[in-house]
């Protein structure tokens, strides 16, 4: 086991973290409920919208949302997932700019740290149903 992964016969199996199986189950009520809710029978596909900051395993979530929709109207659905970078507003200057790595350091005044602005996203932003 090296991390999150074990080798299997098959190839790679990705064990599903904590933090991604909550996350599917809530990704999933949510989906079954719209689907639902319009009298879709199925789910064809689901885009989500994840900041950097929300610390999710892609594989993990896109793992947990395989096993936990079998059986549903979601069940082998599509996921599709859009990064959100980590973009904060110094609070000296003004300026936006993407964090890569480390401390906020703004670029135009070198203060440290501000409010940030994107990159805590975690949003279904689309589905596809039928």
């Amino acid at each position: 086991m090296r991390g999150n992964r074990v080798d299997g016969a098959g190839g790679l199996l990705y064990i599903a973290r904590v933090h991604e199986l909550s996350l599917a189950g809530a990704i999933l009520e949510t989906v079954q409920q719209q689907a639902a809710s319009h009298g879709a029978s199925r789910v064809l596909s689901i885009r989500l919208r994840i900041g950097e900051l929300s610390a999710v395993v892609d594989e993990a979530l896109t793992f947990s949302l395989g096993i936990i929709g079998q059986g549903t109207a979601a069940e082998g659905c599509a996921v599709t997932i859009e990064h959100v970078p980590w973009v904060v507003r110094c609070t000296g200057c003004g300026v936006e700019y993407r964090v890569e790595g480390g401390l906020p350091t703004c670029p135009g005044c070198q203060a440290l740290g501000g409010v940030t602005v994107t990159g805590r996203e975690l949003q279904i932003v689309e589905m596809d149903i039928e």
